[in-house]
């Protein structure tokens, strides 16, 4: 099942796994909007793998904008409980901003990692 938008979604039932994918520029009105939509989505539920692919994503956003994410990851606890999701990124200021978010987080009921690379936010979620 796929939410076709500034962020896509894709939910593989089978591998437990949910592939995030944001390209270009994309603000956290857009990335909340994907957020709550995938939520909603048949197949997601608590426990499923999260990978974000942040590689090709050129960030729109600001401290702010990253508290006000926290805010709705920490509103919606129950529904992404024992989840662990890994972020990919690319830039430098797109790794810090990731990083303020994992503290921001970290005493949700779920885990948050950040990386440089694919293959090790894979091997983090036991993909490979």
């Amino acid at each position: 099942m796929t939410v076709a938008m500034a962020v896509d979604v894709t939910i593989d039932a089978e591998l437990g796994l949910a592939n995030v994918t944001l390209a270009g520029p994309v603000g956290a009105d857009e990335f909340l909007t994907g957020f709550r939509r995938m939520l909603q989505l048949p197949d997601f539920h608590p426990g499923l793998k999260i990978l974000v692919d942040m590689l090709a994503h050129v960030h729109q956003v600001d401290g702010e904008d990253i508290r006000r994410i926290a805010a709705v990851f920490v509103e919606n606890s129950e529904a992404i409980r024992d989840t662990d999701v890994a972020v990919v990124v690319a830039r430098p200021v797109s790794y810090g901003l990731m990083r303020m978010l994992q503290s921001l987080i970290e005493d949700a009921p779920f885990r948050f990692s950040v990386f440089h690379s694919l293959e090790e936010a894979k091997k983090a979620l036991g993909l490979i």
